[in-house]
């Protein structure tokens, strides 16, 4: 199957699930939210006292209480003064986790959260969609807070690859164990930035989705010296082929990997055989080669591979598989530890349905909706 390059809708709806997943590992449960901020929901189930200024009067937010406030969402226009007002007050230092995301602030507000000096129990920051380009990243560079965050997302900001080598050269990044660059049209440069920043020594998470990434960028970040603690990396919706996952399939740094993530790529059988194979991902637990070209003989190369014993979680949606395919990996005597297959949108007949139901009797989760 020739791949037709993937909706806008698509890629926007990956994004959101990402985040979605994102906040709810990392945000705590809110408490009971003191007026005018109200309870929200958002779509992982995580809970945030929510600051929805077009509720409440302009007059008032300045003196909106932080006071056993633990996870904060603000929505909407807010006047700088106002925002430093409640970011600046003393009850601000029991917050732990504030979404900014879809806002599209520009640099001021979120430079007012970046510098503030009560924020010292923050560890969890979602600034994106909000056009902080050149500025933003000037503001992220110059950061004078925010002590203790550990996870930061920054996904949507229009940052280049100037913008992404100025980002990795702050201090505050140095902090971090886990960032989000996604939608950032930054390139290979940019991903070149980030495997030369010697500030993300301690990263285990890297998000860079929708990047204009191709198979040099992931050269850069295979050699990189500084991400050997990396557990977590998503490469989705970028422009990899064969060469760049045999790239990954070849590092001899990136070697402590439990998910990867390489979602809408170019990657064909031949790639993925690189990967089964290599000797740098035996940990993988999580594998996602969505809307590729994996082809029966890359789902063959992953079930005979015994470096492939770890996976947990498989996604093959949309990967031109056949009966063939889904029977190597059902007849697979390596993935014994396999719980979810995803092998949606590909074609099986009768013989591909009792495939799918020798793994469903051995207790896997095989999800097979058509979903682009």
């Amino acid at each position: 199957m020739a791949i037709i390059r993937k909706s806008a809708i698509a890629a926007a709806l990956m994004l959101l699930t990402f985040q979605a997943t994102l906040l709810a590992q990392d945000t705590p449960a809110a408490p009971a939210c003191p007026v005018p901020l109200s309870v929200f929901t958002d779509e992982s189930g995580a809970s945030w006292c929510l600051l929805d200024t077009s509720a409440v009067p302009a007059a008032q937010v300045a003196s909106v209480s932080l006071a056993g406030v633990k996870t904060l969402k603000i929505k909407g226009k807010i006047a700088p003064d106002a925002l430093a007002s409640v970011i600046n007050s003393p009850a601000a230092i029991d917050v732990a986790a504030i979404d900014m995301s879809w806002n599209y602030y520009g640099s001021g507000p979120v430079r007012i959260v970046l510098n503030s000096k009560n924020l010292s129990g923050l560890t969890y920051l979602d600034v994106s969609f909000n056009t902080l380009k050149a500025d933003g990243a000037d503001a992220i560079a110059t950061a004078a807070g925010l002590p203790a965050l550990k996870k930061l997302v920054l996904d949507g900001n229009g940052f280049d690859a100037a913008a992404v080598k100025k980002i990795v050269s702050s201090g505050l990044i140095r902090r971090l164990n886990s960032l989000s660059l996604t939608n950032n049209k930054f390139g290979d440069a940019g991903a070149a930035a980030i495997a030369e920043s010697k500030n993300l020594e301690s990263l285990t998470s890297l998000a860079i989705g929708l990047a204009d990434i191709n198979d040099a960028g992931v050269a850069s970040l295979a050699a990189s010296k500084y991400l050997r603690v990396l557990t977590s990396l998503d490469l989705h919706y970028n422009n990899i082929t064969d060469e760049g996952a045999k790239s990954l399939a070849g590092t001899r740094s990136i070697t402590k990997l439990t998910e990867l993530n390489l979602d809408y790529n170019f990657i064909s059988g031949e790639g993925t055989g690189a990967l089964a194979d290599s000797d740098a991902l035996t940990n993988l637990k999580s594998l996602a080669l969505w809307h590729n070209n994996v082809g029966n003989a890359g789902a063959a190369a992953i079930a005979s591979s015994q470096k492939m014993r770890n996976l947990e979680t498989l996604n093959l949606r949309f990967d031109d598989l056949t009966d063939s395919g889904i029977a190597a990996i059902a007849d697979s005597a390596n993935l014994t530890k396999l719980k979810t297959l995803d092998v949606g949108n590909n074609t099986f007949g009768p013989a591909g349905t009792a495939s799918i139901k020798k793994l469903e009797s051995s207790g896997v989760k095989v999800i097979l909706s058509n979903e682009e």
